[in-house]
C-alpha cells in the first residue's frame, strides 16, 4: 500500500511497504497542507499561496502546477466523483476547479467575517460541507452555486470534517 504524508518543511514523504520505509520529495514550499487522489490516481497537495503539486504516477513524482487563482492558502480539499476538485481556504475563500486544476475560481466567499476555511468535504457532487475558525459551517445541495450559513452554536474552531457514508459525518 501507498502512504503519502507531508507538512512543513516542505518534504513530501512516500512509502509503498506500509512505512518501513519513506523516500522523501523535496518541494519550494514550507508548507503543505491538504492531499486528495481523484478515483483516477492523479494527486493533488495544497499549502502555502500559489503551492499547487500534482502527480500521475501515484506520487512517484510531483510537478509543480501553476495555481491560476490560488492566491490564498489552502488547507483542505476535496474532489468529486466528477473530478471537481474543491479547496478550502483563508479568508472565507472556496475554490473550485473542473479542469484537473488548470485553472480556478471563487466558488463561495465570506465577505463578512471573512473568517478561515479549514476543511471542505464533498458527499456527492452535489452536497458538500465547508468548516473553519469561530464555528463557522457551510454547507451547499446544489453543486456549489449557494451556500448557506449554518449556526452550530459554537465559537471553537472546526478543522476538519470526513463523512463515512453519505449520511454521518464527524
Amino acid at each position: 500500500q501507498i502512504c503519502i504524508v507531508t507538512g512543513t518543511g516542505g518534504v513530501i514523504y512516500r512509502t509503498t511497504n506500509r512505512g518501513a520505509n519513506w523516500l522523501p520529495f523535496f518541494t519550494n514550499y514550507s508548507i503543505l497542507n491538504s492531499i486528495e487522489f481523484n478515483s483516477a490516481g492523479s494527486g493533488y497537495i495544497f499549502g502555502a499561496p500559489f503551492a499547487f503539486l500534482k502527480t500521475t504516477n501515484n506520487g512517484s513524482s510531483w510537478n509543480q502546477n501553476t495555481a491560476n487563482g490560488l492566491f490564498t492558502q489552502v488547507y483542505s480539499a476535496s474532489i468529486t466523483p466528477a473530478n471537481t476538485c474543491w479547496c478550502a481556504a483563508d479568508s472565507g475563500i472556496i475554490f473550485r476547479s473542473t479542469d484537473d486544476g488548470s485553472n480556478w475560481n471563487i466558488a463561495y466567499r465570506e465577505y463578512l467575517t471573512k473568517e478561515n476555511l479549514r476543511s471542505v468535504y464533498f458527499i456527492n457532487q452535489s452536497t458538500g460541507i465547508a468548516v473553519g475558525t469561530h464555528g463557522v459551517l457551510l454547507a451547499t445541495i446544489n453543486g456549489g452555486i449557494n451556500w448557506s450559513y449554518r449556526n452550530l452554536g459554537n465559537e471553537n474552531s472546526l478543522n476538519t470534517l470526513q463523512f463515512v457514508n453519505s449520511t454521518t459525518g464527524f
